[in-house]
């Protein structure tokens, strides 16, 4: 897909505005947890363990039901799945504001977490399938830029409902972006590329000529038959065509999950706290500051990624999280005594933030979304999305716990010693995927 009409231009732009929206469910949903947590507990009377489970319930959610959203979204196609899990993302934040014991909450943020998990893979699949290969990257990272949007919205909540300890309000709040989804990807075609792979060339054509930014329309389409390979199974993910797809994605879940991120936003006010900064709104506050260095880092990687290239943002952004990380482990363990640090440290989280957005956080969805054949493209996503939510429901259950038993300092030190062994990684593994089409890295491998 390369040269650009402006009906097209404007139609395959609508479709990234609304994968955006669908970040920004994304984000919200995934972050809001950490503000509303400070008041559930005491109006429901946590304790530690049980405020680790409330708080990964999404993460639980996400975990069990991606793999099932990936398969879905090969048999019934990613737009009509799309519209399920928004429907979904509405029940759960009904449920979650209206609920009056921990068992229904748990319920409700898991419903929660099985909308956001699937949006997390099928959001991304969805636009690189329509997008044309040069901005391939800039608008798989319009999801990216959503879910950093949500994320700074859900802490703006937060902080302007603390005074009252609204936390069901908060919430709420997550049912208006998942309803702008639910209606825009009713407006929006299928992808071409699933059409094609389930043989239905008519209904492709159709949406090749509303979303396709070529000329010849035929042209296109043939080279979309061309490229069609047999109905992919679970099984086909351990054939060499995949294999080694399977080994970045997974790893590129691991080191994005594994290095910081999960614990920075979920227990922001948290780990603020430690740092000597004691009111609750004044934490939110800093947290959603925190976020809005994540959402400028999004903003350089998206317009970079393409003119750059995925692999070396990926490498600046790791490196920069491994300093950043180390500065916050010493600061942290020296506040006690020199109080100062206490802004030291918060300045650090901040810059790692920036590396994040730079890095990890928006390269990560715009390689897995680009590497695996499109027989398994959606099952290959889904894996990797097993192992980001395991992730995450390991750091987010365990890391109250590490703490009290490492201390905050030594927890911190763990995650720079994981980013820097990522950067290691990442340099031996991933491959550079920009500036070719979906079909040509389907062809290299």
């Amino acid at each position: 897909m390369s040269a650009e009409t402006p009906r097209s231009n404007l139609l395959i732009h609508f479709a990234a505005a609304i994968v955006g929206i669908g970040g920004v469910l994304f984000g919200f949903d995934f972050v809001v947890i950490g503000g509303a947590i400070l008041y559930i507990k005491g109006q429901f009377m946590l304790g530690a363990g049980e405020v680790e489970v409330v708080v990964a319930a999404a993460l639980i959610g996400a975990l069990l039901f991606t793999p099932v959203a990936g398969w879905l979204a090969d048999r019934f196609g990613r737009r009509t799945i799309l519209i399920i899990v928004s429907g979904l993302g509405i029940v759960g934040a009904i449920g979650s504001a209206t609920v009056d014991n921990m068992a229904w909450l748990f319920l409700a943020r898991m419903a929660s977490g099985a909308a956001i998990g699937s949006i997390s893979i099928l959001a991304p699949l969805f636009i690189s399938e329509v997008a044309d290969t040069e901005h391939r990257g800039k608008l798989v990272g319009c999801f990216v830029i959503g879910g950093v949007m949500g994320t700074v919205f859900a802490y703006l909540i937060d902080w302007l409902l603390a005074p009252g300890a609204h936390w069901r309000i908060m919430f709420i709040f997550a049912a208006l972006p998942a309803t702008i989804l639910l209606v825009g990807m009713i407006v929006l075609p299928e992808t071409p590329r699933w059409l094609v792979h389930q043989g239905r060339h008519d209904h492709a054509r159709a949406s090749l000529r509303r979303l396709c930014n070529v000329c010849d329309v035929e042209r296109e389409l043939l080279d979309l038959i061309n490229a069609v390979s047999p109905p992919g199974r679970w099984t086909d993910l351990l054939k060499p065509a995949a294999l080694k797809a399977v080994f970045a994605g997974n790893a590129l879940a691991f080191f994005r999950e594994v290095t910081g991120f999960t614990a920075l936003i979920l227990y922001a006010p948290e780990i603020f706290a430690a740092a000597g900064f004691a009111a609750k709104g004044l934490r939110i506050f800093e947290s959603m500051l925190m976020t809005l260095f994540l959402l400028a880092g999004s903003i350089i990687a998206t317009f970079l990624v393409d003119r750059l290239g995925r692999k070396p943002m990926l490498i600046t952004g790791l490196s920069t999280m491994t300093v950043s990380m180390v500065i916050l482990t010493v600061s942290i363990a020296l506040v006690s005594s020199v109080p100062v640090l206490g802004y030291v440290a918060v300045g650090a989280a901040m810059v790692w933030m920036l590396g994040f957005g730079m890095g990890p956080a928006t390269v990560f969805f715009v390689i897995i979304s680009e590497i695996y054949p499109q027989a398994v493209r959606a099952r290959g996503m889904s894996v990797v999305g097993i192992v980001r939510w395991s992730c995450d429901v390991v750091v987010s259950v365990s890391f109250l716990t590490v703490v009290a038993w490492l201390g905050d300092a030594g927890t911190f030190a763990i995650f720079a010693a994981i980013s820097l062994v990522g950067i290691m990684t990442c340099l031996i593994m991933i491959r550079e995927t920009r500036g070719q089409s979906l079909e040509q890295l389907q062809k290299t491998g």
